[in-house]
């Protein structure tokens, strides 16, 4: 989603950056758990339901492998990309192009 410009001032100004979408686990007061925010209504589990966080997480790797695989990433150009060949992107935001 960033220009080449854009990523060598994120670089110059020290900033930790990472183009890859994982788990980020948000937790409602219900004991709700989705993979992140944006994709909140997309799916939900209860945490209860699960023995640790690992378990937990791997349900919602599990999901987005299946709900996902078919998409090269957000923006027709992903499927050729060379950062995407490499493993150094992902593809973009998933809630970019799901919701």
């Amino acid at each position: 989603m960033f220009t080449p410009t854009e990523v060598g001032t994120l670089h110059r100004c020290g900033v930790r950056y990472s183009f890859a979408c994982g788990v980020v686990v948000d937790i409602g007061p219900g004991l709700e758990a989705w993979f992140c925010f944006p994709l909140f209504q997309l799916h939900r589990e209860r945490v209860l339901d699960s023995k640790n966080m690992r378990e937990l997480v791997h349900k919602f790797h599990t999901f987005t492998k299946e709900y996902f695989d078919n998409e090269a990433g957000i923006f027709e150009e992903c499927t050729d990309c060379e950062y995407r060949k490499r493993r150094l992107c992902q593809g973009g935001c998933k809630s970019f192009n799901s919701i």
